[in-house]
């Protein structure tokens, strides 16, 4: 191996340190990002089993796809995370989440990686009955019916003693939270509302 190539690796691998540190103090910055260490502070386990629904964003939005994926399997109390979109008809954003996943993260991070593609609900379902999910991100389309599905559908998958659902994007109204805080709180639990732009996050302490 000669010199020029092994200084290429180095090179290409400091790069790609530097850009990790510049991505993990972006994200830190984020107010909803720090809404969702709030809300895994709660729970007292060192390896959590997470599941998001909506990793991928709007097709305007591609460079986007796969953001929330990288963030909590950078943590290290995710031992496991569950990451279900659905992307059926072209992929494209299905393999650009993928791509931007293995580009930033090694490979013991990425082997904490669940990939499912397919509807959030029919894919909750399908999940082993002994499942256990400490930790919910529910982030998918903006409809207020498919997210109240989604809860109900990783109810009772969720940990006991104590599991934490995070809904994003829950303002203005219209959005994500509309059916399913109501739903939560009428069963007695209470809201954490975090303001960001452009749209305020929630989360719930289940227990």
């Amino acid at each position: 191996m000669d010199i020029l190539h092994i200084m290429n690796k180095i090179l290409r691998y400091s790069l790609c340190k530097l850009r990790t540190k510049i991505h993990d103090w972006l994200f830190l910055k984020n107010k909803k990002q720090k809404a969702w260490l709030q809300a895994l502070s709660h729970i007292d386990n060192s390896k959590i089993i997470a599941l998001e629904t909506g990793r991928i964003r709007n097709p305007d939005w591609r460079m986007s796809d796969g953001n929330s994926t990288y963030f909590l399997t950078r943590l290290g109390k995710i031992e496991k995370l569950i990451s279900i979109d659905d992307d059926t008809e072209n992929h494209s954003g299905f393999k650009n989440s993928q791509l931007y996943c293995e580009s930033y993260l090694n490979t013991k991070q990425l082997n904490k990686i669940q990939f499912v593609n397919g509807d959030s609900v029919a894919s909750i379902k399908k999940l082993p009955a002994n499942t256990r999910l400490d930790f919910v991100l529910l982030d998918s389309a903006n409809d207020p019916d498919l997210i109240l599905n989604e809860l109900k559908a990783v109810e009772p998958l969720l940990a006991k003693p104590l599991s934490v659902v995070v809904i994003d994007d829950v303002s203005p109204p219209g959005r994500k939270g509309d059916k399913v805080i109501p739903y939560l709180t009428a069963k007695g639990y209470k809201e954490y509302r975090i303001r960001a732009f452009p749209s305020d996050c929630s989360y719930f302490i289940l227990s």
